[in-house]
């Protein structure tokens, strides 16, 4: 399993093309830890509903890396120490997570050169029913959601007690993504609604939810921008 940090930022006018150069030297800061990092900016396809609450950051950075290289003092200095000097940021948080299940893929591969588009659901359940909340979403909703079209993989983690300093406050103890390829992703996000509120002409209805989960949850949707980054 791997560990995952999301950085959101709200960048300084005009400096996308800097924190782009400056997203390239990550695999050389932090070695060969990294497994994957994407810059994502928030898209203009979100959920219809109350778990689609207001996003104050419009960029989210994903770093993906192996824990037992991970440790927090370096990753700070990677992620946000250097940025930060710079004055790259007007304002910013990280998230760190243990991915508990990475990119369980759907059988329908969506067309490789469709545009990456990323759903976080921001989670939340009984922490004494952290063992009930995973087995229902792997074996239950995580089997329903990866029959959306275009929806190429999900993956699940809890948040982690070792946060990258200054530790932010933490609305969710859970994480979800949902990684698209797609050349629509406002008809899939809106199939992906329809199917949970029971209303899809597909005749498809999910089977509701988890006994371990809470309802203050969060959705957002983002499209990805920039480079990709990899040690691997």
């Amino acid at each position: 399993m791997t560990h995952m940090i999301l950085h959101f930022h709200n960048l300084a006018e005009g400096r996308e093309a800097e924190y782009d150069a400056y997203l390239r030297s990550i695999p050389e800061l932090i070695g060969d830890s990294l497994v994957l990092g994407q810059r994502y900016t928030l898209s203009d396809v979100q959920f219809q509903a109350p778990t689609a609450a207001s996003q104050p950051y419009s960029g989210l950075t994903l770093f993906e890396f192996e824990p037992a290289g991970g440790d927090t003092e370096r990753l700070a200095e990677a992620i946000r120490g250097g940025p930060s000097r710079a004055g790259l940021f007007a304002s910013e948080l990280s998230q760190r997570y243990d991915i508990k299940t990475n990119r369980m893929l759907s059988h329908r591969r969506p067309p490789a050169d469709a545009p990456e588009h990323l759903m976080i659901v921001m989670a939340n359940f009984i922490p004494e029913m952290e063992k009930e909340w995973g087995q229902w979403y792997d074996s239950v909703h995580g089997v329903e959601i990866l029959e959306i079209e275009d929806l190429d993989a999900y993956s699940r983690g809890v948040l982690l007690k070792e946060q990258i300093d200054p530790a932010a406050e933490q609305p969710n103890n859970g994480l979800i993504l949902h990684h698209y390829r797609t050349h629509d992703f406002a008809g899939n996000v809106a199939e992906f609604q329809a199917r949970g509120m029971g209303t899809s002409k597909s005749g498809v209805h999910w089977t509701g939810r988890s006994p371990a989960a809470l309802f203050n949850r969060t959705t957002h949707g983002f499209d990805a921008v920039g480079p990709q980054l990899t040690s691997k």
